[in-house]
């Protein structure tokens, strides 16, 4: 079956795509969707992220010379989260770096960014350098299962899988071909990707669909799942740009303070050792929608700005923005330009 041919399944099962996007929305029952994740389990299509397959001699060495966090060591069936950065120490973009074995790095990015890190890694490639990068978005798609009953729907396909640590990874055999199996940040709920070629995702979406209902699995959209991310603080596409650093974001973990120099290193080590950031990432309680964007105001000063907004079932609106650190503590009220108060609700830093 085609990649259309999983539109048509999806659509089958109640799927809404928004305009000019390739994978749901949500399946007309968002309220549900949400409370099946935190409550049993969903699948979710989130083939809009990008993948690169990273091959020779020194895909490790270059990746661990060019970004934020150590990766040079990895061992088979290890992953870590890394970010690559501009001079200023600004962000490009937040990659998760799986070692699938001694030949092959799988390297997963942001939404729509395969592309432009593809061409970011030949960019940094040099004389006597050995990597091929490969942008596999096209050929592989990539399934997410969140909630309680993740491990287990998805260790029938790629069993071990709810084994590994965060952001390990190890292959399975789905009709057969090579399934990988990876374990995805929490947004609250544990969550675990399943990558395959294009040619059998309608096949394997079924087969987990099918096996996830004794689970109580229900399909979801990408609504859900940011949701899922903005409730627990989690940076996303809005946050992790060139308007931003990583400890701003919360990104502590991702960054190594043990390692040489990699760019924007000099200024990721002076926000360190001074322990001072002039902003910090922090969740918001909204008084209801209000568009990303939006400058958050005391006493007449701009003090931050609303980055990303999701609903909640029952109609509460929640946020993540970024705001002076003399403004990062839960229970401060801010203000939209209409008057509206907007509340701290959470403090990031544990992405």
């Amino acid at each position: 079956m085609t990649v259309s041919g999983l539109q048509n399944l999806q659509q089958e099962q109640g799927a809404i795509f928004a305009a000019g996007s390739a994978v749901p929305e949500h399946f007309g029952a968002p309220a549900a969707e949400y409370q099946a994740a935190h409550e049993a389990v969903v699948l979710a299509d989130r083939s809009d992220a990008g993948r690169l397959l990273l091959t020779d001699r020194d895909r490790l060495a270059i990746l661990h010379r060019i970004s934020t966090n150590a990766v040079e060591n990895l061992p088979p069936g290890a992953g870590e989260a890394t970010i690559l950065l501009t001079p200023l120490a600004r962000i490009i973009d937040r990659i998760i770096v799986h070692q699938i074995d001694e030949q092959e790095t799988l390297a997963r990015t942001s939404a729509g960014r395969g592309d432009l890190i593809a061409r970011y890694l030949r960019r940094n490639i040099f004389f006597r350098d050995r990597m091929q990068v490969r942008d596999v978005t096209a050929d592989l798609a990539q399934f997410v299962l969140y909630g309680p009953a993740a491990g287990a729907v998805a260790g029938i396909f790629v069993p071990g899988v709810s084994d590994l640590p965060l952001h390990g990874i190890v292959a399975g055999t789905f009709e057969g071909d090579r399934v990988l199996g990876v374990v995805l940040d929490r947004p609250g709920v544990p969550g675990i990707g399943l990558i395959i070629a294009r040619e059998k995702a309608a096949a394997l979406w079924r087969a987990v669909f099918e096996a996830g209902q004794e689970h109580g699995l229900r399909p979801a959209g990408l609504a859900v799942c940011d949701i899922l991310r903005v409730e627990a603080g989690l940076p996303g596409p809005a946050e992790l740009n060139e308007e931003y650093i990583p400890l701003e974001a919360g990104l502590w973990s991702d960054v190594s303070f043990n390692k040489g120099c990699y760019t924007g290193q000099e200024i990721i080590a002076r926000m360190e050792s001074r322990g001072k950031l002039a902003r910090m990432l922090v969740g918001l309680s909204l008084p209801g929608a209000v568009a990303a964007g939006e400058a958050l105001t005391l006493d007449g000063r701009e003090r931050g700005t609303l980055t990303s907004a999701a609903m909640l079932p029952g109609g509460t609106w929640i946020g993540l923005g970024f705001v002076r650190t003399d403004m990062a503590e839960i229970g401060r009220q801010l203000f939209l330009a209409d008057g509206r108060a907007v509340a701290v609700r959470l403090i990031s830093g544990h992405a």
